[in-house]
C-alpha cells in the first residue's frame, strides 16, 4: 500500500497533521494487517507556488516530511523520499515540473515520480 498524504493539509499545525496521519495509518494497518506499507514524502513545490495557494511552502513540507518519517519508523513501515527525485539543486520543484500552479506535476514529472 502506497500512501501520500499532506499536500492539501499544509495549513495544519504539526500536532493536527501527525494525529490525522496516524489515525489514517492505523486504520490501514488494521484493515490490511499483512500489507507492506510505504509512506511517500510530500512533494516539494515551486518557489512561486504560493501565488496559487498561500499554504504551499517548502519549509512546511520539509517539516511534515520529518513527521512522516517518524511515523514510518514508529509504525514499522517504509518511508519513500519521492520528493527528492523531483527537486532541483535548491530543494524545490523546478518551474518546468509544474508551470501552472507550482504544485501539480506535468506528465513528464509524474513519470519521474513513478520511476
Amino acid at each position: 500500500v502506497y500512501i501520500m498524504l499532506g499536500a492539501n493539509g499544509l495549513w495544519m499545525d504539526d500536532k493536527t497533521f501527525k494525529e490525522g496521519y496516524q489515525t489514517f495509518l492505523s486504520a490501514v494497518k488494521e484493515q490490511y494487517p499483512d500489507a507492506v506499507i510505504y509512506l511517500q514524502s510530500i512533494l516539494p513545490v515551486t518557489t512561486d507556488a504560493h501565488l496559487t495557494s498561500e499554504t504551499a511552502d517548502n519549509e512546511v513540507i520539509r517539516n511534515f516530511n520529518r513527521i512522516v518519517q517518524e511515523l514510518a519508523r514508529t509504525n514499522g513501515v517504509y518511508y519513500l523520499d519521492v520528493g527528492h527525485a523531483l527537486m532541483d539543486e535548491n530543494g524545490v520543484l523546478p518551474k518546468e515540473a509544474s508551470p501552472l500552479d507550482g504544485m501539480h506535476l506535468t506528465p513528464e514529472y509524474y513519470n519521474k515520480w513513478f520511476d
